[in-house]
């Protein structure tokens, strides 16, 4: 429990960073992965995680009122349940373990994205609320009580971190008490399938920033052109 506990915020943290505080970077996925893998005792599965999210959302970045899922929060669940209940869990089906070995980092991966866009469409319902700051905020600058523009940024940010506190908190409980055994009963033909997406993912994480890359290029180039 104490591992959850640190681990729900520090995804919290992670998660404010992507766009309320700091935005230093250290929602990445390929830091957040690591750093939480390292946290709970398995700092490779955390890497491993990490790079497939970071190649996966490398073309996806928040911009104004655009917010993508948030590959943070997935990251930080995929990695805590990869480490706590990796692939050689108890209860396996006969047969079912293939020699891959990273066919449970797949599975809770795939399993996580949803809870990213499940926090995005939350993150989306309290910025509307969090309007009620700035009408705040509005009233004690005419009343000229500008001490409450620091207490409202302050609170805003602590009902971001608390948000997505409670969010993984709760994600996780549920994830640990209904995933594992799901993936128990998965077939082996299956779990060899996920093992090869491992290896899959990467290259289509690369092959869509290439592809990103060589279109804003060429691009600019045609705009210069038609100048």
């Amino acid at each position: 429990m104490a591992a959850l506990l640190i681990v729900s915020i520090l995804g919290a943290v992670f998660s404010a960073d992507s766009t309320a505080i700091g935005q230093i970077m250290i929602s990445r996925p390929i830091f957040c992965g690591p750093v939480i893998g390292l946290i709970i005792g398995d700092i490779e599965t955390g890497l491993k995680i990490g790079m497939l999210m970071e190649l996966i959302w490398i073309t996806v970045v928040p911009m104004g009122v655009s917010l993508p899922p948030d590959s943070s929060v997935v990251t930080t669940i995929a990695t805590y349940l990869a480490v706590i209940f990796p692939g050689n869990i108890p209860g396996n089906i006969p047969g079912n373990i293939p020699a891959g070995g990273q066919e449970h980092i797949v599975f809770y991966l795939l399993m996580a994205i949803p809870m990213g866009i499940l926090f995005k469409k939350l993150d989306i319902l309290h910025r509307k609320y969090n309007s009620y700051f700035v009408y705040k905020m509005e009233q004690k600058i005419n009343e000229g009580k500008f001490g409450y523009i620091n207490k409202a940024i302050y609170s805003s940010a602590l009902f971001f971190i608390l948000k997505g506190f409670i969010f993984l908190m709760v994600i996780i409980l549920t994830a640990s008490l209904v995933l594992p055994g799901i993936y128990r009963v998965i077939p082996g033909n299956i779990k060899d399938s996920m093992n090869l997406l491992f290896y899959i993912l990467p290259a289509v994480g690369l092959g869509t920033a290439m592809t990103t890359f060589f279109f804003k290029k060429s691009r600019r180039l045609r705009n210069e052109k038609i100048k």
